[in-house]
């Protein structure tokens, strides 16, 4: 989901846990309040990692490992402020990113994290924009290429 042009671009690699999940629906997010971003549309679900009732991901029994997660955020336009994609476990950050809003447009921005997750951690994915207004977390317009999404990958068991 990094790569520009295409959400439903993912790594299927053969023998790998993977889900990819897009949130197709608006998320008002208030300025200078953290949301947790909801996704309802899950692409696929190799091992039932997504607890959609929490929106979060729940490492299975028997699926530790090494974890690649990807969170791609479309934010409504507006020039002010600033963006921010948070990924959480629990209440600890694990990855962040903040940037400037493109001045005319849509700003979509991506956050990546690679780490080892056990049986039973969780995470999921957080936003914060400062704009001064509220903005919608765009979930799936027209063309699909702006989307809000999150996959992981279990790269390697442990």
């Amino acid at each position: 989901m990094s790569q520009p042009g295409s959400v439903y671009h993912s790594r299927q690699v053969s023998g790998h846990a993977k889900i990819a999940l897009i949130g197709t629906q608006a998320i008002a997010s208030s300025a200078s309040t953290q949301v947790q971003v909801a996704f309802n549309t899950v692409l696929y679900d190799d091992y039932g990692f997504w607890d959609r009732y929490n929106d979060r991901f729940v490492i299975p029994p028997s699926m530790g490992g090494l974890y690649e997660i990807m969170i791609q955020c479309t934010f409504e336009s507006d020039p002010s402020g600033t963006r921010r994609i948070v990924i959480e476990s629990g209440t600890t950050t694990l990855s962040s990113i903040q940037i400037n809003p493109n001045q005319s447009n849509q700003t979509r921005t991506n956050c990546i994290f690679n780490g080892i997750f056990a049986e039973g951690d969780e995470f999921h994915a957080d936003v914060l924009q400062n704009s001064g207004v509220t903005l919608d977390i765009i979930g799936a317009p027209p063309g699909g290429r702006e989307v809000t999404s999150m996959s992981i990958l279990r790269v390697r068991e442990m």
